[in-house]
Parts: C-alpha cells; sequence; structure tokens
C-alpha cells in the first residue's frame, strides 16, 4: 500500500507580484504619514516617504536630510503616525 504525502504549503507571491507592497508605499507617500523603517541590522530609521521605485525608498528624515534605503536592506515598514486631515466638517 502506498502511502500519500501531504504536499507543501503553497508558496505565496512575492510582494511585488501582489501590488501591496507598492499600494503600502503609496498611500503613505500620499497621506504623508510618518513611518519607521527597521535595516536587517537593526538600525530604525523614521521620517516621511519623498518618493519609492523598485530597489529604493528615500525618506525626509525629522532634521530635513533625505535618506535613501535600499529595499533589499530591510526587515520591515511600518506606518506609525497618518497625518491628521486638515479637512473641517
Amino acid at each position: 500500500m502506498r502511502e500519500r504525502h501531504s504536499r507543501p504549503p503553497k508558496k505565496k507571491p512575492p510582494q511585488e507580484a501582489t501590488g501591496r507592497e507598492r499600494q503600502f508605499l503609496n498611500a503613505a507617500l500620499k497621506q504623508g504619514s510618518r513611518v519607521t523603517l527597521q535595516t536587517r541590522d537593526g538600525e530604525e530609521i523614521s521620517g516621511t516617504i519623498a518618493e519609492f521605485s523598485e530597489p529604493a525608498i528615500e525618506l525626509v528624515l525629522d532634521n530635513g536630510e533625505q535618506h535613501r534605503i535600499q529595499k533589499s536592506s530591510l526587515r520591515w515598514v511600518n506606518v506609525v503616525q497618518r497625518k491628521e486631515s486638515d479637512d473641517s466638517e
């Protein structure tokens, strides 16, 4: 009698294939949200996204400097604070 082997779990598609990474970064950019990035070596960098591309994210730090970080060196990106809307109702 043959033993049945369970199939390995299906792999999730890479973030860039789903478009979720681009949606997340685009929303943070448009909203002017403050984000924190953690690099693979544990350094945390906070600021607002000035622009992003396939290989990198450019942040504006609190002191006004721009800092370009390669996505391949990142562990995670987190929205820390959303910019409050100036709309009065």
